[in-house]
C-alpha cells in the first residue's frame, strides 16, 4: 500500500494506492469527494483519491507518506461520511 500528499502540489487530496494494476485494467468511479479505483476484471478495490483530506483528519509530509492507522482512520471516516460502501 503506498500513500501520497502534498498540499502544494496537488492540494488537499490524498492519493492512496492499494494493489498495483495494469492502467488499461483500471477503472474508477467518483463518489461524493472520493474516487475509487477498481480492477475492472475482478471489481477489486486498487486505490481511492481522497479530496479535502484535512476535514477527516491530519497528515505530515510530502510526497509519498507513512500510511498510519490515524490516516487509515480518517480514510475510513472519509469513506463513510461519503457513502462509499467499501472500507480500508
Amino acid at each position: 500500500m503506498k500513500a501520497y500528499y502534498n498540499l502544494d502540489g496537488i492540494g488537499d487530496i490524498l492519493i492512496l494506492k492499494l494493489k498495483e494494476t495494469e492502467k488499461q485494467n483500471e477503472t474508477w468511479k467518483r463518489i461524493n469527494g472520493v474516487t475509487c479505483f477498481y480492477d475492472k476484471d475482478s471489481k477489486e478495490v486498487t486505490g481511492y483519491n481522497v479530496f479535502d483530506f484535512s476535514s477527516y483528519g491530519e497528515i505530515s509530509g510530502k510526497g509519498e507518506v507513512t500510511f498510519t492507522d490515524e490516516i487509515k482512520e480518517a480514510v475510513n471516516l472519509a469513506l463513510k461520511q461519503n457513502k462509499v460502501d467499501e472500507r480500508i
